[in-house]
């Protein structure tokens, strides 16, 4: 009891923990963060303000300038962070400092970040809820900073959210500059204009674009910031329009328009102590979120020319080169000189945003999510999850069965191809709804070429992965053993460990199987198979039908026989002997594939030795002691999902 009293005297003294505010600033270099700041420091407002800037250079420029002013000097803390993200400085020295800043004797009220330009602000606010000390952290930096003496380690961490709450997470958008960053292909000037010099990102080197709708998409309040750069004489219809393509974008945030430049006299009420982020719904704020999950047919009252379009379509997948065709001129309008010469161009010049998941014909395994910011254009097959169709039921998670009895209830389940479907979103400026859906349907494959299923759509040209199928068949000669295998081994290599020289031109076939015709087997075939840059192969058991002496045929033989037959493909000279190989890759070069794979067919002179000449040939798939190479790996779901074929227990 005594020890217990003791326990709860200490923690009775304990003084209560103070939880500090913080307005988190995200925005491009030069859109206007630093003079917000300032802005806060002089009009705080009786409010003892802690402030922490990160700037990606060496030198803390941002830092230098908010110091030099005679405001800030006087009562308000400054920390700097240098050399690294801000992600990752939350998960170290930012931390700590947050900490030491709600603990301060001089009991701030509240707390400003200033991210810097290249920042994902939901990542950053994800930082003030999530446990520091589980991990999570996927990207590395070039140089990693050494741990400093009496530093604590990002295990030694409470979470932040016992020290600080995320109040408001601001963007600061440069509305002259925002239709070309969004409207043009950018350039390596534009990328140190916009995010400077010396950017190090999280996710590589995102497009601009990207990172500009990301910082509008998930922030709840934004600033549209240099409105007295833009022409006179089109001043009020820009800043209208762009107000509401904003709220488009992210119908829940407040789009603030400053009076003033530089924001003086700017009310910082709207941006410190509002009270309104809440992460949850940042998660969901996105703009074209909310529009597919819309109700269908909802109408829509269109602002300014700013409106959506939602497509959703199942039973029948897309064309991939009529979609590809689609692209021409997409998200142009916003920066166009001449609006009617770059409609000219199809329907999506005036797309702004679109994001969904398409079923491609010659991707019948997994969805291809798409995602556009301006001319900016992102395709990923989304491999990782192929469709709930594609893998056998007796397969499924709980989360696949839950998935699928839903869709099904919801009548959205397809009786021949399940889940596989497309939904896309675009949002956008003057765009014809009417015309973007007919050209989406157009792109659809017609009863004609539904016909032939995935046996005839993986063969299709693909032009946003450039995978191909190759369907290598000869009935002629069969394989030098040594020369296919080596040529075999040479597939898959392109993600592996292997000098770049010794890749070849089959470097990006991910996947190649069936039945060899081996000079040194002429009795039967061997089947071989590749996963990647493994290589597996075996003698079938059954021989060629050719080797079994016609008086022996049974009614199968004989069946199998005149099918053969019939298809042409028995030869006088050979019989049944034959080699087929499928072939699936990543940018692989079909014609130089078939047209080694030929090179490794035993040439005219060879051919002259005949079965005795043959068979004195080294035969590499089965080693010297007589048993034929490893059973091939279990296929991986990133694998099939590619392949389009459905994925088999391991």
């Amino acid at each position: 009891m005594g020890k217990g009293n003791k326990g709860g005297d200490r923690a009775a003294e304990e003084p209560p923990r103070r939880v500090l505010p913080v307005t988190l600033l995200s925005g491009f270099l030069g859109a206007g963060k630093t003079t917000l700041l300032k802005s806060i420091l002089r009009n705080k407002q009786g409010m003892k303000i802690a402030v922490i800037v990160n700037d990606m250079g060496a030198v803390n420029i941002d830092a230098e300038e908010i110091k030099g002013a005679k405001l800030v000097q006087e009562k308000v803390e400054m920390v700097e962070m240098q050399n690294g993200c801000i992600c990752c400085t939350l998960r170290g020295d930012l931390l700590k400092s947050v900490k030491e800043l709600s603990e301060s004797d001089a009991n701030f009220d509240y707390l400003v970040i200033e991210s810097t330009g290249i920042a994902e602000p939901l990542p950053v606010a994800q930082t003030f809820v999530m446990d520091v000390n589980g991990g999570g952290h996927k990207h590395e930096h070039e140089q990693q900073q050494a741990q400093k003496p009496g530093e604590l380690k990002p295990a030694d961490f409470e979470p932040l959210n016992k020290y600080s709450r995320m109040d408001t997470l601001v963007t600061v958008l440069d509305s002259y500059n925002f239709r070309d960053i969004l409207g043009k292909v950018e350039s390596e000037m534009d990328r140190r204009q916009f995010i400077g010099e010396n950017e190090e990102q999280e996710d590589g080197n995102a497009p601009l674009a990207n990172l500009l709708i990301d910082q509008i998409e998930f922030a709840n309040v934004i600033l549209l910031n240099k409105t007295d750069l833009l022409p006179k004489g089109e001043l009020e219809d820009v800043v209208t329009q762009l107000g509401a393509l904003l709220r488009k974008l992210n119908p829940d945030a407040q789009v603030v328009i400053p009076e003033k430049p530089f924001f003086e006299d700017f009310d910082v009420k709207q941006v410190v102590n509002t009270k309104t982020f809440d992460m949850d719904a940042a998660q969901r704020s996105a703009g074209w979120a909310k529009e597919l999950f819309k109700p269908a047919h909802t109408p829509e009252t269109e602002e300014y020319g700013i409106s959506s379009v939602v497509f959703k379509r199942n039973g029948r997948p897309l064309h991939p080169q009529r979609f590809s065709r689609l692209l021409n001129g997409w998200g142009e309008l916003l920066a166009a000189a001449d609006a009617a010469d770059v409609k000219a161009k199809g329907p999506f010049t005036g797309v702004v945003r679109a994001k969904g998941q398409l079923w491609l014909a010659n991707h019948d395994g997994c969805g291809v999510n798409m995602h556009t910011a301006g001319r900016q254009l992102e395709f990923h097959l989304n491999s990782s999850q192929p469709w709930i169709a594609k893998i056998p039921e007796d397969l499924w998670y709980p989360e696949h069965k839950e998935t699928a009895a839903a869709m099904r209830a919801a009548g959205k389940w397809d009786a021949m191809y399940g889940d596989r479907r497309s939904q896309l979103v675009c949002i956008g400026v003057d765009m014809d709804k009417a015309a973007i859906i007919a050209a989406l349907e157009d792109a659809l494959m017609t009863e004609e070429e539904m016909k032939g299923g995935w046996p005839e759509w993986r063969k299709l040209d693909d032009p946003f992965f450039h995978t191909g199928y190759l369907e290598f068949v000869n009935r002629e000669r069969p394989f030098h053993p040594t020369r296919l295998c080596g040529f075999l081994k040479t597939f898959g290599t392109r993600e592996h460990d292997v000098p770049e020289e010794e890749k070849g031109i089959a470097a990006g076939v991910m996947s190649a199987k069936g039945e060899v015709w081996l000079a040194c087997s002429d009795a039967g075939p061997f089947r071989v198979q590749t996963r990647g840059n493994e290589l597996a192969a075996a003698p079938r058991q059954e021989p060629f039908l050719v080797k079994i002496h016609e008086k022996f045929w049974g009614a199968e033989q004989k069946a199998q026989h005149a099918a053969l037959v019939k298809d042409g493909q028995w030869s006088a000279a050979h019989g049944d002997r034959h080699s087929a190989l499928h072939c699936v890759g990543l940018h692989f070069d079909r014609a130089a594939v078939e047209a080694q794979l030929r090179e490794c067919l035993l040439t005219d002179e060879e051919m002259k030795g005949g079965p005795e000449a043959w068979k004195k040939l080294d035969n590499p798939f089965v080693p010297k002691g007589g048993k034929a190479e490893k059973r091939p790996p279990p296929p991986t779901v990133h694998q099939d999902a590619v392949m389009g074929e459905p994925v088999v227990a391991a």
